[in-house]
């Protein structure tokens, strides 16, 4: 942090402009005669400064409080309305100081706030709430992203393995030796399905058979867990079942085409998640007995 600063001798009414790094240390410095453009009026009091972020502006802030009588009469007038003359007089910066300087032990010396700039302790209140706010937006957009990745992850593998059964059931593929009337998919838990093979029955009763899931009776292919560990099923969703040769769709059983067309939902999200958005915060499947497939996340 740089600052800019203004001593004032009030005995000898000269006050001085300068700017440093270190408040503290420059004040001593020009105490201890080590200036010579300000040794002959000590003793000084520090009445009034400005931060700046950068050496750069401190400079420039200087520069312009030395050579521009505008800047000096405009700071004069916000520190408290002394005459705009061309050296701060005793007797003003005398009121001025009483009415309006403050005390920081923390830093040692008398600190003037004005509109002109900023204390130390509002510099640093400012940074904070700065650094604090873009840390939590960096978080919450890493964490944002991380999560919308993981749903498309999720969805992706179940979709390919909706896929797999849909092509199972086309191609007449066979399971443990067996031919098998369709392969579905069908829901077990929020973070569990199961790839399943229909009735072995013979594909003449294939129709009339149920299509959806039958413990004990269809076969499991193979249990499948979400990829992620943090995300879940929102809910439970309708069994999905490829029928061969065509591949047929069923959804919950019921392969009709009529409108409203029978359609499966499954949505995706954080574990625990309250509120769902789609695809902001929420990815879907849409799959019905047309065959079309959706994906949205």
């Amino acid at each position: 942090m740089y600052y800019v600063y203004i001593l004032e001798n009030k005995l000898k009414g000269q006050i001085y402009t300068g700017s440093t790094n270190n408040l503290e240390r420059r004040l001593a410095e020009h105490n201890s005669g080590k200036e010579i453009s300000t040794k002959r009026y000590m003793p000084w009091a520090l009445i009034y400064y400005e931060a700046y972020a950068t050496e750069e502006l401190a400079r420039q802030r200087e520069k312009k409080l030395k050579y521009n009588g505008n800047a000096i009469r405009e700071l004069k007038r916000r520190i408290g309305g002394a005459s705009p003359s061309t050296a701060f007089q005793g007797r003003e910066l005398q009121t001025i100081a009483e009415q309006r300087l403050t005390f920081s032990k923390r830093a040692g010396y008398k600190i003037l706030k004005s509109g002109a700039g900023f204390t130390l302790v509002e510099v640093l209140v400012v940074t904070a709430i700065i650094a604090t706010l873009s840390v939590a937006l960096f978080f919450n957009f890493g964490t944002t992203a991380r999560n919308r990745t993981a749903r498309s992850q999720v969805a992706s593998v179940i979709v390919s393995d909706i896929r797999r059964a849909q092509s199972m059931a086309l191609s007449g593929a066979r399971f443990g030796g067996n031919i098998f009337c369709g392969y579905g998919i069908h829901y077990v838990d929020n973070i569990t399905y199961i790839l399943y093979a229909g009735s072995n029955e013979g594909l003449p009763q294939c129709q009339s058979a149920n299509h959806n899931y039958q413990s004990g009776i269809d076969t499991v292919v193979e249990t499948k867990k979400l990829v992620n560990q943090n995300m879940e099923f929102r809910s439970s969703f309708s069994d999905i079942f490829f029928e061969s040769p065509d591949p047929k769709t069923y959804i919950n059983n019921n392969a009709s085409l009529a409108p409203p067309i029978p359609t499966a939902t499954i949505t995706i999200q954080r574990v625990g998640q309250a509120a769902c958005s789609i695809p902001q915060t929420c990815a879907q499947i849409d799959i019905s007995t047309s065959g079309q497939l959706n994906l949205s996340d």
